[in-house]
């Protein structure tokens, strides 16, 4: 059962990367806006309202720069 409800939850890579090869293949102003929000290619204002935590995203900027080895200086 699990597998069923977790492959119902799931998408293919191909679905996946659908909307990011929209955004690049996409003109800035014309297809999409810089600094909007989209689910699924269409504008929307439901987004999480931890993307406003500022200790969140610096604990994500560390915790990426230690995975990643690059310099772990502020990203703010």
């Amino acid at each position: 059962m699990y597998r069923t409800v977790l492959r119902r939850l799931l998408i293919t890579p191909e679905r996946g990367g659908e909307t990011l090869a929209w955004f690049i293949d996409g003109v800035p102003g014309v297809d999409w806006v810089s600094g909007e929000y989209y689910d699924e290619r269409a504008r929307t204002d439901h987004v999480n309202p931890r993307i406003h935590d500022a200790d969140l995203a610096e604990r994500l900027w560390q915790r990426s720069a230690a995975v990643t080895g690059i310099s772990a200086t502020s990203g703010s």
